[in-house]
């Protein structure tokens, strides 16, 4: 990392993490979003070996919300994304797409992998607080609880859909 992108980073990090601008809803792309959280994810995601796909409308509108909300959504479903990547040997994907459907007047966000997915037996349990598949020490199991919470403030829905070692895609 040059040291422009370093002192790019540092400088995201610091807004990201004022607490005085958590309730402000601005009008923002989803793509300088997603680049902003990709800033912060990168290293992992190339340390990983993991090819990354961005699939993202043009003429999309711009969304008011807040954009380290959105950020937080991006930067736990990436990291779990990447967390279950790692068990890839070859050919790890991380697919970002977001898209509108206009006949529908709904905004679509997806987070694909093709890692071990979701077991089924523990889908519905996913998005209970405290909830984790990852071994002690490692997750808190408070992510995708988070997530959903912030997206239902903007009155979205979350969704995994899943087959077992087929990786997962969750879709808001």
């Amino acid at each position: 990392m040059c040291i422009r992108d370093s002192i790019k980073l540092v400088n995201h990090i610091q807004e990201f993490s004022r607490k005085d601008i958590e309730q402000a809803r601005t009008p923002i792309k989803f793509s300088k979003v997603i680049d902003q959280t990709l800033l912060i994810m990168n290293d992992q995601i190339q340390s990983s070996n993991i090819r990354l796909i961005k699939n993202i409308q043009k003429d999309l509108p711009y969304l008011k919300v807040n954009p380290n909300d959105m950020e937080q959504v991006f930067i736990n479903l990436l990291q779990n994304a990447i967390d279950s990547l790692k068990e890839i040997e070859n050919n790890a994907v991380l697919e970002i797409v977001i898209y509108q459907k206009k006949e529908q007047n709904k905004f679509f966000i997806e987070i694909n992998d093709n890692g071990k997915g979701v077991d089924e037996q523990i889908r519905n349990k996913i998005f209970t607080p405290f909830f984790t598949t990852k071994p002690a020490g490692e997750g808190t199991g408070i992510g995708l609880n988070i997530i959903q919470k912030i997206i239902r403030k903007y009155n979205g829905t979350i969704n995994c859909r899943t087959l077992d070692g087929q990786g997962a895609s969750y879709i808001i």
